[in-house]
């Protein structure tokens, strides 16, 4: 029985990701974005189950990357796709057809990606580019800043920007993996540290009432210190 809750956490990562489809083609953005968010826990549980329970299959792997596919590959492109639409600049610029065509690329990077990272069977303790979920929440935090924020230039390059990020899913550079095989300051530094700095911050930002700004702080921080580790490492 144990062996199946990997996939059943997986099955719920999609299902959410299929959700925030629904939801991003009925301009209900926020629940799309919500959906995400929540596939990403699923997304988070299912690894962490199967290294706990110690159970593994090709079957699961697979699975993973397909769930991952449509819920951080697709589900944020068509996010993107439809707050893109509304912005009149890129209306006059792209016919509708053309701009989900560049947006496109977004699928195809996290294709890519995760098709680079079944073929590789060595276990590591970082991520060989950008991982799909972690562009996802890039993508939504700043759809998040999109929606909440009216700077009209920003949106003029709002689909370019989202495309730039999907395109570190497919660099060679290493990004920091949140697997954990000891509690020893020393062999974590990197790790602790940007936990800590991003706890930090958070309870900044929530004192401030800056809420809308945790998510793409914390972001924009994993990206430093993944930068920063490629130097160290």
């Amino acid at each position: 029985m144990k062996k199946h809750i990997p996939n059943f956490l997986t099955i719920c990562n999609l299902l959410f990701g299929w959700m925030s489809i629904y939801f991003a083609f009925n301009n209900l953005i926020n629940y799309a974005i919500f959906s995400i968010i929540i596939a990403s826990v699923f997304d988070y549980l299912d690894g962490f189950s199967a290294r706990w329970l110690k159970v593994s299959s090709k079957l699961g792997a697979q699975l993973d990357s397909l769930a991952d596919f449509i819920t951080f590959g697709i589900a944020p492109a068509i996010i993107i796709y439809n707050l893109s639409i509304t912005i009149p600049f890129l209306e006059s610029l792209f016919t509708e057809g053309f701009l989900y065509l560049i947006i496109g690329l977004i699928p195809v990077f996290a294709a890519i990606r995760l098709a680079r990272f079944n073929s590789v069977q060595q276990e590591t303790t970082y991520f060989n580019g950008l991982p799909s979920p972690g562009f996802a929440l890039l993508a939504i935090s700043l759809s998040i800043i999109f929606i909440e924020n009216g700077y009209e230039f920003l949106k003029k390059i709002f689909p370019f920007i989202a495309i730039t990020f999907a395109s570190l899913m497919i660099v060679n550079v290493k990004f920091i993996a949140f697997k954990i095989n000891d509690f020893q300051f020393k062999n974590n530094k990197i790790l602790f540290t940007l936990i800590v700095i991003s706890i930090v911050s958070s309870i900044i930002l929530i004192l401030l009432g800056y809420y809308v700004l945790i998510l793409p702080i914390v972001l924009f921080l994993y990206l430093i210190f993944s930068i920063i580790y490629n130097f160290i490492s």
